[in-house]
């Protein structure tokens, strides 16, 4: 009887270790097969897009379409960097080939813009793109009425904070090269939200992004509806004085321009002044003069540190049937002014 319990012991010790080997074997399948998956660009953009460990799910979705773009076709040598103006108002096509039509060719360019960036980030999101890509082209998309001091709470803050970026900034934490590094492992995080308390706002809140990215990060806006007279008529929700404070450019946002000109690398920055439609200043002319001194002043402070500045075009370029709104264009809207932008940039043989 004593000497039978020993070997009872050495049994359920066997069978412990089978059932842990089982499960690391099974564990490492469903690893391996994520790694996979997670490497298909088809799979990369659909609504699972994997997370970066982000608290902001429009970034991550955006990290996803970047990931399969540069599966599909190498990562991107060109960036367009600002606020929603920029992802909604670039085409990267259409800059791409306005740069061919002027001699310039091999630029494969993806648009990272971020829901209310302020240009405060624009330097520290540029850098992280130089160490994931060394690009060619860096162009940031100035919004001169959005010069407001951040909040903080942003998306573009929340995107700085997730362990993806922190990996391309220099953060070599274990966290860091496992969401950088492994696809795995975001599909891991993605199902660790699934446990959370708030699970749910963080799910209705990724449903509100609603428009459709193309494979270069642009978003495609429909175009505006005529029947809504909103979307166009005159401001009256701010008063003169506090509407034309807007316009007046903060000194961390001059301090940002002076940033992007210092960053480390070959590639090319260029400053492009985004538009906005006329009706913004409809009946306020202290703010069109104030958003005019604005504009001088960050051409003037961009040529300064040796920086390209292309101003924004001409108000009978951007006609009303091209608009999404006062402030953004719609997706015909994105592809005449990123011709423009990439007529601008080749006549200046850059990059």
């Amino acid at each position: 009887m004593g000497d039978a319990q020993p070997g009872v012991r050495l049994d359920l010790s066997g069978m412990s270790a089978r059932l842990v080997l089982a499960a690391a074997s099974m564990l490492l399948a469903v690893m391996a097969a994520l790694e996979i998956a997670g490497r298909v660009p088809s799979i990369q953009t659909q609504f699972l897009a994997p997370s970066i460990g982000s608290a902001d799910r429009h970034v991550e979705i955006q990290v996803a379409y970047l990931d399969a773009y540069s599966e599909r076709h190498g990562a991107p040598n060109c960036y367009f960097l600002g606020s929603s103006t920029v992802l909604r108002g670039i085409s990267p096509s259409a800059f791409e080939d306005a740069m061919r039509q002027g001699g310039i060719d091999g630029l494969h360019c993806y648009n990272l813009g971020i829901q209310g960036m302020n240009a405060l980030y624009a330097p520290t999101v540029a850098q992280a793109l130089i160490e994931y890509s060394h690009p060619r082209l860096i162009l940031y998309g100035a919004d001169t009425a959005h010069v407001d001091p951040p909040t903080g709470h942003g998306a573009a803050q929340k995107a700085l904070d997730s362990p993806w970026f922190q990996y391309y900034l220099g953060d070599r934490s274990p966290e860091s090269v496992a969401v950088a590094w492994l696809r795995s492992y975001r599909y891991l995080l993605m199902l660790n939200r699934f446990f959370q308390p708030h699970f749910t706002d963080w799910w209705h809140e990724s449903e509100k992004f609603d428009f459709k990215l193309d494979e270069q990060g642009h978003v495609h806006s429909r175009p505006a509806d005529r029947t809504n007279p909103i979307i166009f008529e005159s401001r009256n929700d701010d008063s003169q004085g506090a509407a034309s404070s807007r316009f007046t450019p903060l000194q961390s946002n001059i301090d940002a321009i002076v940033q992007l000109a210092a960053l480390p690398g070959p590639q090319q920055v260029v400053v492009g002044s985004m538009p906005l439609h006329p009706s913004y200043f409809a009946n306020q002319p202290n703010n069109i003069q104030a958003y005019d001194r604005a504009k001088e002043k960050l051409e003037s402070v961009t040529q300064a540190n040796g920086l390209l500045y292309i101003p924004e075009p001409p108000r009978e370029m951007l006609y009303d049937d091209l608009w999404l709104n006062r402030l953004h264009l719609n997706a015909v809207g994105a592809d005449v002014f990123g011709r423009y932008l990439g007529e601008h940039v080749s006549r200046a043989k850059a990059p």
